[in-house]
C-alpha cells in the first residue's frame, strides 16, 4: 500500500509541475505619448493583464487529495482492527 501511495504522490507532483507553466506577459506597456493598448476583443484601453490562479488552486486540490487519502487509509486501518477484534 505504501508503494502505491508513493507512486501516486510522485505522479501528482510531476503533473503539478507541468500545470505550473507561466502565462504570457503580453505586450510591453506603452510610453506616455503612445496610443493606449488594444484588448484582444478590439476595444482600446483597459488592462490586458491576466491574473493566474492556477498555483493556489492546484495546491488546494493537492492538499484535499492528500487529506482524503490519509482519511481513507486511517479508515481502512480502523476497519481492519475492528474485524480482528470481532473475530477474536
Amino acid at each position: 500500500m505504501h508503494r502505491f501511495q508513493r507512486i501516486s504522490l510522485l505522479a501528482l507532483a510531476m503533473s503539478m509541475s507541468l500545470m505550473a507553466a507561466a502565462q504570457d506577459p503580453g505586450p510591453p506597456p506603452t510610453g506616455p505619448g503612445d496610443d493606449p493598448p488594444t484588448d484582444p476583443d478590439g476595444t482600446s484601453g483597459g488592462s490586458t493583464a491576466e491574473i493566474p490562479f492556477d498555483g493556489g488552486l492546484t495546491l488546494l486540490l493537492a492538499a484535499g487529495a492528500a487529506y482524503g487519502s490519509k482519511k481513507a487509509v486511517d479508515y481502512r486501518k480502523y476497519m481492519k482492527a475492528a474485524k480482528a477484534d470481532e473475530k477474536g
